[in-house]
């Protein structure tokens, strides 16, 4: 049978906690260990060791075994028509 390309989703934004950029890249853990195949790209923020926020969503991805799935573009302009198609918008509070 054919082999679909894995769904695309991106994250836009500054990189910072209030973000909660944690909570997606734990979801495409969830769908990657449901079979689901899948790509969630990070654009926007300081990617750079600098950046104590980035480096605990590196090291998450690495827990995770997502560096296969999860990638962190920096920041690109424009930062849209990169190939997905915006499905999903979370809002994290609390």
């Amino acid at each position: 049978g054919d082999v679909q390309s894995p769904a695309r989703c991106v994250c836009v934004g500054r990189l910072g906690p209030v973000k909660r950029v944690e909570v997606a890249i734990q979801a495409f853990g969830i769908l990657r260990d449901r079979g689901v195949a899948c790509e969630l790209e990070v654009i926007g923020g300081r990617t750079e060791a600098s950046n104590p926020y980035f480096c605990r969503l590196r090291d998450l991805v690495n827990e995770l075994g997502l560096q296969g799935v999860v990638r962190f573009a920096g920041v690109l302009s424009p930062p849209y028509r990169r190939g997905a198609e915006p499905a999903i918008f979370a809002h994290c509070t609390g």
